[in-house]
């Protein structure tokens, strides 16, 4: 069940990351200049045609996150740190958490997985971004044949004014396989509609299915919101809360989470 969990959490915010605080039409990962005045007219890199010259290729954003899911008597508190490395069109991500589980039998509680993924950004014009990816989860948590996973993942994001059509489609490659009949790889895809209700402030709706890695479970359905509000150029709070839609999937999912973006 560990595994069915730590996927649902890991692949709830798939689709959460666009985020353009200053409503330039670029995304804060690649704006040079995140606080550009609402009617600059801005370059592909976010800066007013006046601020290009002594502005730093190199970004990052630090994301600490609470969450609590429950579903059939079971209760899972989860603390998560996250960062992010932003250069041209690459992108890096660390993240780790640790987790206290209140299971039916037994309790558990200790470090989860951790993630380490590498995005590459493709991007058509302004209206279409493509992200390819690929990552290792490395196996903290102390249960039997708990071994890495590999996962690569595509996610797309079409711009129409205010409003992101997202999608995505990944696969993973379950380490355990070599030591366990009861494992499968799993895939998954998604798809949502953001909105940027006013300059601070986006939100999505996203559908998510996968493949349960556990042959004899089914597939895992969430239909999840998120809230983003930038609190300034660099502070950002998230909120986000999503609903198993089937007997095999967590029922209950709501997360907070607080970043610091530079």
């Amino acid at each position: 069940m560990y595994k069915a969990i730590l996927t649902l959490l890991l692949f709830s915010s798939v689709l959460f990351g666009y985020v353009d605080n200053d409503m330039d039409g670029v995304d804060d990962s690649e704006d040079l200049c995140p606080n550009t005045p609402m009617f600059d007219l801005v370059s592909l890199n976010g800066c007013s045609k006046t601020k290009l010259q002594n502005i730093s290729i190199h970004h990052f954003d630090i994301i600490f996150g609470k969450s609590y899911s429950n579903d059939k008597g079971n209760s899972f508190n989860t603390t998560a740190f996250q960062a992010n490395y932003y250069y041209k069109n690459f992108s890096l991500q660390f993240s780790t958490s640790y987790l206290i589980s209140q299971l039916a039998n037994p309790n558990t509680q200790g470090e989860k997985d951790s993630y380490i993924n590498l995005f590459y950004k493709l991007k058509f014009k302004k209206s279409l971004l493509i992200y390819i990816g690929a990552g290792i989860n490395f196996p903290l948590l102390k249960v039997n044949n708990n071994s890495a996973d590999y996962s690569y993942s595509i996610s797309l994001k079409y711009i129409i004014n205010n409003f992101f059509l997202l999608s995505g489609l990944g696969y993973t490659k379950i380490g355990e396989i070599d030591h366990s009949t009861m494992y499968q790889n799993t895939h998954y895809y998604s798809f949502g509609l953001g909105y940027h209700i006013t300059k601070k402030t986006y939100v999505s709706l996203n559908y998510y299915q996968a493949k349960n890695i556990y042959h004899q479970l089914e597939d895992i359905n969430t239909l999840s919101i998120y809230l983003h509000y930038g609190l300034d150029a660099h502070w950002f709070i998230g909120i986000n809360y999503s609903r198993g839609l089937n007997k095999d999937t967590i029922k209950n999912n709501l997360g907070v989470r607080i970043g610091y973006y530079w």
